[in-house]
């Protein structure tokens, strides 16, 4: 949410409090400090006091308000909130980003990941991302994505999944699932 407020309203990184390693190295000299200078005008130029209306929230208190801290060190404009994917009305428009815990630190439940995934797969005016370490997480939608790409999150492989607004494409079940339900059967070798 920090970021994507940040981005939104055209704050380059560090922008705040540019605060470069590089400024400190011998080479760097009056020729260089003046480049910087020039440059971080020409950022703060293209600064907008306004962007679009960004909310992060988490069912945690405690991530909440670790995210309004970083939100006022970074100069975000970004709102947060205690809440419940399931509280996102189906009629949200906009981007919907989540990274939910896919059981390498933290476990989501069964039944969370049967409330997230009726949560979003019902967001069918949203653009949703979903960072998935488990593929049960994008079963769970009952949407086929868009798109969906290999990336890494430090050491763990994740799929960045991007269901567009508006789609209506049904996804098919988990194959554990099916195969639980006998609509697959499990090849014999």
């Amino acid at each position: 949410a920090i970021e994507a407020d940040l981005i939104g309203r055209g704050v380059a990184p560090a922008l705040l409090s540019p605060a470069f390693g590089f400024t400190r190295w011998a080479s760097f000299g009056d020729q260089g400090r003046a480049e910087l200078a020039r440059l971080t005008d020409e950022a703060r130029a293209r600064v907008q006091e306004s962007g679009p209306e960004v909310t992060g929230c988490d069912r945690e208190p405690s991530a909440i308000a670790l995210a309004q801290d970083n939100a006022k060190r970074a100069g975000s404009r970004a709102a947060f909130r205690v809440a419940e994917i399931g509280e996102l009305p189906p009629e949200t428009r906009g981007w919907v980003v989540l990274n939910p815990p896919y059981g390498e630190r933290i476990e989501l439940s069964a039944a969370d990941k049967r409330s997230m995934g009726e949560a979003l797969g019902g967001l069918r005016q949203a653009t949703v991302g979903l960072l998935a370490g488990a593929p049960s997480l994008l079963y769970a939608v009952k949407r086929r994505p868009d798109k969906k790409v290999i990336v890494m999150n430090g050491d763990i492989e994740c799929r960045f999944a991007l269901f567009r607004g508006g789609q209506r494409r049904e996804a098919p079940d988990d194959p554990k699932e099916q195969e639980r339900r006998g609509q697959v059967s499990r090849r014999v070798q």
